[in-house]
């Protein structure tokens, strides 16, 4: 055996791939190379990345960045009952506020906000509009003529004068204060329908707000900052108004809903009654 046979000889791997620190068998091929190499303490997940343009991806990079993740989180803790049902509206609303700008801020929420405004008008137009028809004031002054009669006064002047008054047509009267509650019916129902709609769009905006207020995801730029927080509050506000809204709004429809009952009873049970009896008692002592 010669010295050259004692020496240790260099490790020699074959094909092995020329790339420092990957390993492959035999009988392995080559991998593909990877689409992109995720972080090792990265995401919890991998997300798609966002497409071009879209809100948010200027300063964060893609759609699924650990700030967005986090504004998610609060929406759905703080809104657990309104973010399932409305997830991909509340995200997008979120991306529409990051990063945080007076322009996004200021017209978030736009739409229901005007609603609100303009569901309060017409609430309270129908409000003037009922106590103007005194619904319940002709049925007592109907109920009231038909039971007792003309006055003392009205038989005087039919009996010396010559003015007679004449009998009112219960049933016409009563037919038109139906009709006019009806209508009261149809307005009512258009407003809840837009103070629904408007309440679950607040309810959208306000829960993005309220998420994204809730990071500090521009501290510079402190207009921003106060043109969001002012905006989450004037959103509240609205939220809060419509929720009261829709609360009148049911009691209203159960007010008119009380006179309908009402009106049908008087024209069809009461009023006749009462005509008959005074008939009847006219004719006994005449």
């Amino acid at each position: 055996m010669s010295r050259d046979d004692l020496q240790p000889r260099p490790l020699d791997f074959g094909d092995a791939s020329p790339e420092p620190g990957v390993l492959r068998f035999a009988d392995e091929k080559p991998a593909e190379p990877a689409q992109a190499v995720a972080p090792l303490f990265g995401e919890r997940s991998a997300r798609k990345t966002a497409p071009r343009g879209e809100p948010g991806r200027a300063l964060f990079g893609e759609s699924g960045h650990p700030l967005l993740d986090r504004c998610f989180e609060l929406a759905m803790q703080r809104f657990p009952e309104l973010y399932p049902k409305h997830q991909v509206r509340i995200e997008r609303a979120i991306r529409q506020l990051m990063p945080p700008s007076v322009d996004a801020a200021t017209s978030i929420a736009d739409a229901p906000l005007r609603a609100c405004g303009e569901s309060v008008e017409t609430l309270t137009r129908m409000t003037r509009d009922f106590a103007d028809l005194d619904a319940a004031g002709i049925m007592a002054a109907l109920l009231d003529r038909a039971t007792h009669g003309p006055t003392l006064m009205n038989r005087l002047a039919g009996r010396y004068l010559g003015v007679d008054t004449a009998e009112p047509d219960y049933r016409a009267a009563l037919t038109t204060l139906k009709a006019s509650l009806q209508s009261f019916s149809a307005r009512i129902d258009a407003i809840q329908k837009t103070v629904m709609q408007a309440r679950e769009g607040l309810g959208i905006g306000l829960a993005a707000l309220c998420a994204v207020a809730g990071i500090d995801g521009n501290p510079d730029d402190a207009t921003a900052s106060n043109a969001l927080h002012d905006r989450r509050a004037i959103v509240q506000q609205a939220f809060q108004q419509v929720e009261l809204l829709s609360l009148q709004a049911r009691g209203f429809e159960a007010e008119i809903v009380n006179l309908l009952s009402r009106t049908d009873q008087l024209m069809n049970v009461t009023l006749p009654a009462a005509l008959a009896a005074r008939q009847a008692t006219k004719h006994t002592f005449r």
